[in-house]
């Protein structure tokens, strides 16, 4: 593994690299805040039992899990 890390890195391949994963946890944030809208939203239109209380809707399991989880290379 630390063989395949050293080599002959340019300033400029570090910095883009550096930009990519600071622009992929920024976008992997909106997307978990966007999430949470819309769990939040449809938490509203749950339907109502006769006591007034909200009903849960049991989840579905995702193929893909929640966006939270890590990429990983064998995801791509």
């Amino acid at each position: 593994m630390i063989k395949s890390l050293t080599g002959n890195y340019k300033e400029h391949h570090v910095q883009v690299v550096k930009r990519q994963l600071a622009m992929y946890d920024f976008i992997k944030q909106q997307m978990q805040e966007y999430e949470k809208l819309i769990e939040d939203s449809l938490k509203k239109l749950l339907p109502v039992d006769e006591h007034g209380n909200k009903t849960a809707i049991p989840e579905k399991k995702s193929p893909h899990g929640k966006i939270n989880t890590i990429l990983t290379l064998k995801d791509i």
